[in-house]
């Protein structure tokens, strides 16, 4: 009996470290996800941020040539 009782305390701990580990594996999967979305949003800014001064570029060398 002795021994079936540990195995029965085993078998608990067991699934609660299962629990835990898939509640844990979630947040991560979560975390990711907004990390991945922002990452995004910072390659859009960034893309936009280039188009921008390529434009300022074009701007400023068409002003000299006109002056």
């Amino acid at each position: 009996m002795y021994i079936v009782n540990k195995l029965k305390e085993q078998l608990t701990l067991l699934k609660n470290n299962f629990n835990s580990l898939k509640s844990e594996n979630q947040s991560l999967k979560n975390e990711i996800k907004n990390l991945t979305d922002e990452l995004d949003s910072l390659k859009y800014n960034n893309e936009n941020m280039l188009l921008n001064i390529d434009k300022a570029l074009h701007i400023a060398k068409d002003s000299k040539i006109e002056q």
